[in-house]
C-alpha cells in the first residue's frame, strides 16, 4: 500500500492522530474491564456468526466507543463489512485498524486488501484521489473529488471530514461547518470528534467576523 494513504489519511481525519496504543497507554485496562470486554466481544461475534450482523457490529461499535484500546474489535467490524460487501465501511475499519497496534502477520494481508477495495469501489478510488489533492493543497480540487465521492456514497463519512477541509482552506466556513457536523453525525466512532467538534466553532466564529 502506498504509505502516503496512511499518512495522509492521519491529516485529514480517517485515523486518530495519536494512535490507539497510546490511549491504551494512558489508560490500561483492568482485569474487571479486560474479562467484560471479553465477554462482550465474544456476544457480538456469536450475534455476527447467528447472521445478525448489523446487530453484532452495532455492539461492536458500542464496545470500542468504551474502550478503544480493544482494537480486535475494530478489525473484527472491517473483515465482516467487506465478506458481505459493505466496502465503505470495511475501508474505513481496515484503515483505523491499521493506526493501531497491527499485529505484524495482518500489515501486508490488510494493506493489499485496502487496496483492492480501492480498485473494486469508483467511489473510494475518487476519495483516495482527494486525499492526494488535499495533500498538495489542490483545496479546489479535493471539494471536486469530495463531491463526486458523495454523491457516488452519500453517506461516506470522511468525504466530509475532507470535504469540510477544503471547504475551510478557500474560506467557506458556513459550508465547511456543516460538512464537518455532518461527518460526526455519520461516524459514531469519529477518532477525532474531539479535535473536529472545536474546528466546527472556530469556522462559525470566523464566519461571524467577517459579518459587517
Amino acid at each position: 500500500m502506498n504509505r502516503s494513504l496512511t499518512q495522509i489519511a492521519v491529516a485529514f481525519g480517517l485515523v486518530a492522530a495519536t494512535p490507539l496504543r497510546a490511549t491504551a497507554a494512558e489508560c490500561a485496562p483492568s482485569a474487571k474491564d479486560t474479562q467484560l470486554v471479553a465477554v462482550r466481544y465474544a456476544e457480538a461475534v456469536d450475534d455476527i456468526a447467528k447472521n445478525g450482523v448489523a446487530t453484532g457490529i452495532g455492539k461492536l461499535q458500542t464496545l470500542l466507543r468504551r474502550y478503544p484500546w480493544f482494537t480486535p474489535a475494530q478489525l473484527t467490524i472491517a473483515r465482516t463489512e467487506d465478506q458481505r460487501g459493505a466496502w465503505m465501511s470495511a475501508y474505513i475499519a481496515y484503515r483505523r485498524y491499521l493506526a493501531s497496534q497491527v499485529h505484524p502477520d495482518d500489515l501486508a494481508s490488510i494493506e493489499e486488501r485496502i487496496e483492492a477495495l480501492v480498485e473494486k469501489s469508483k467511489a473510494l478510488g475518487l476519495f483516495v484521489e482527494g486525499e492526494r489533492a488535499a495533500q498538495r493543497e489542490n483545496w479546489p480540487r479535493a471539494t471536486q473529488l469530495m463531491r463526486q465521492t458523495l454523491e457516488e456514497k452519500p453517506n461516506f463519512s470522511p468525504a466530509y471530514r475532507l470535504l469540510g477541509r477544503a471547504l475551510a482552506a478557500q474560506g467557506q466556513f458556513t459550508a465547511a461547518a456543516a460538512a464537518l457536523r455532518r461527518y460526526l453525525e455519520l461516524d459514531p466512532l469519529a477518532p477525532d470528534r474531539e479535535e473536529i467538534e472545536p474546528l466546527i466553532d472556530e469556522y462559525e466564529r470566523a464566519l461571524l467576523e467577517v459579518v459587517p
